[in-house]
């Protein structure tokens, strides 16, 4: 069993206060351990604590902050990081495992999470740097204000309709289509007023939406993943940049299957007196990463199949379920999931997308 001379501090996080407690190995291997007490988990409590054992614990200084993953975890990793030696953020789900049926209370769970990383049982997780988790509030907050334009789209298309002036398909927000409604005469005053609000907002949100393409385009020059994504067919730089950001470091996923599960397309099973029957998707990933996956493949499915063996791959499956209700789904979903091997082995090897065609096909265009 690995030990460290190291010390390590284990924290219990909870909303209102987190328990602290100190651990180090001793001669033979032997744990030591002093209760810290509660600190109050808010940012300046906890950087006032951790500079008084600084100072009282300074032949132990600096340690290894060891704690679970929870809501608050960013929040004490971001105060802690300043004070020790490095921040570990943990599986919670590893940690149970480890400890078993052990007694479950705050200065135990705070031991047990240092005891279990000084004696090398414990890997730390990988946490998204400031810079990544800005790019993607920024990509969440963009498709954000894509679906409330589609929203006030579609009310403006039907108020319309209801008014007597019904919009023909395109787009409903576009200059020359606010500028016609505005101009239109509505069967009362409350017509016109809706109209005009409506109108307003999209314009607004138009105007928004040109901002955050801008901010895109400023940090796709930036960005050397998601320009390695864009050479994949039919990837956009929003599709790119949403990928890139919600991966973030690809070396943190041990195989194309741990990526294809954190993104949600993972099959789920269904188990019945002791039989496994196949179930839809988990669905239990990262939702924004499964969206920019199956929107990519929803446009891969627009490209001629002697184009892109990806394409080829779509529209044999499309026509193979020809009958089946629900062929475009999953056709979605399984170049969806063949997606994530393609973006595992791009990443994780640092090139740009090339086309491998199946064995014994013939292309006849390049």
């Amino acid at each position: 069993m690995q030990t460290s001379s190291k010390a390590y501090i284990g924290c219990d996080v909870h909303k209102k206060d987190t328990c602290v407690c100190l651990v180090w190995v001793g001669e033979g291997e032997k744990i030591y351990r002093r209760d810290l007490g509660y600190v109050p988990t808010r940012r300046e409590r906890l950087e006032q604590a951790l500079a008084e054992w600084q100072d009282k614990y300074a032949q132990l200084w600096p340690p290894v902050a060891v704690l679970e993953t929870g809501s608050l975890s960013l929040l004490v990793h971001d105060t802690m990081v300043p004070f020790v030696d490095q921040v570990w953020v943990v599986d919670a789900k590893r940690v149970r495992e480890l400890r078993g049926h052990k007694a479950k209370t705050d200065k135990e769970d705070a031991f047990g999470l240092a005891e279990l990383a000084a004696r090398g049982l414990l890997e730390p997780l990988w946490v998204p740097p400031p810079r990544v988790l800005g790019m993607r509030g920024l990509m969440r907050t963009r498709r954000g204000t894509v679906r409330y334009r589609t929203s006030v789209a579609n009310r403006l298309r039907s108020l319309a309709g209801l008014g007597g002036h019904p919009l023909e398909q395109g787009y409903v927000w576009s200059t020359p289509n606010l500028a016609h409604l505005r101009s239109q005469q509505w069967p009362n005053l409350d017509f016109q007023r809706a109209v005009e609000s409506l109108c307003r907002q999209a314009e607004s949100l138009t105007a928004e939406l040109g901002i955050l393409d801008g901010y895109v385009q400023e940090i796709f020059a930036q960005d050397h993943q998601a320009q390695l994504l864009a050479t994949i067919p039919g990837c956009s730089r929003v599709l790119s940049l949403t990928i890139s950001t919600e991966i973030g470091d690809i070396r943190r996923f041990r195989s194309a299957p741990a990526l294809r599960s954190f993104s949600g397309l993972a099959p789920g099973d269904k188990e019945s007196a002791g039989k496994k029957t196949g179930g839809g998707l988990a669905k239990h990933g990262n939702r924004h990463l499964r969206w920019a996956f199956c929107q990519l493949a929803n446009e891969i499915g627009f490209i001629a199949a002697d184009e892109d063996p990806l394409a080829l791959r779509y529209h044999r499956l499309k026509n193979r379920l020809r009958h089946h209700r629900h062929r475009d789904i999953i056709c979605k979903v399984v170049i969806a999931s063949e997606l994530c091997k393609v973006v595992f082995a791009m990443l994780g090897q640092g090139r740009e997308y090339e086309k491998r065609w199946p064995a014994g096909h013939i292309c006849l265009a390049d």
